[in-house]
């Protein structure tokens, strides 16, 4: 059996966009929500936030066989379907395990993780984000995935070119 962990990344509330991330490890599951979180920070809808990945493209998942629009109810449906859900919430500004974006209140019960991430071991990047809400980092995260090949490659394709710059260059697709 494998491990079905998705990403979502909400702003405003609402559902921006979700990956699926089929058989990743703690530590890439947290590099990745980290690397959106860090990269988007800034969108406070999520209409900004698919403006700011996709540009003018209408964006479809690919779930073999079929292929499903980006809507808000197909991406809840997808979310619903995780094992893991991370979900970057970009208002608020932190990161943590739900099902669909945490109220303020629910959110203020989540103690906050203040250690360093990079003296933890990948079960420990789970047991993190299963129990914490992790602030949002900003250009210090970005210029730590830039300056390590090492961290980099743990990214998704789609994530490593939106590090580097590459927004709209390919179609975008599921993870």
């Amino acid at each position: 059996m494998s491990f079905r962990p998705t990403i979502a990344v909400y702003a405003g509330g609402k559902i921006a966009d979700i990956g699926y991330y089929r058989d990743w490890s703690g530590t890439g599951l947290l590099l990745e929500a980290a690397a959106l979180g860090a990269l988007f920070r800034g969108c406070p809808t999520a209409e900004d936030f698919r403006q700011a990945v996709y540009g003018g493209q209408q964006v479809f998942y690919r779930i073999d066989p079929e292929t499903v629009e980006n809507t808000e109810e197909n991406m809840k449906m997808l979310e619903g379907w995780s094992e893991f859900p991370v979900v970057v919430d970009l208002t608020a500004g932190y990161i943590y395990r739900s099902y669909g974006c945490l109220s303020l209140a629910e959110l203020a019960q989540l103690p906050v993780y203040g250690g360093r991430v990079s003296d933890l071991s990948g079960d420990d990047h789970l047991r993190l984000l299963a129990e914490y809400r992790i602030p949002i980092g900003g250009e210090e995260v970005l210029a730590l995935l830039r300056g390590s090949p090492e961290l980099r490659e743990r990214l998704s394709a789609r994530t490593l070119r939106l590090l580097l710059g590459e927004r709209g260059k390919t179609p975008p697709s599921a993870n």
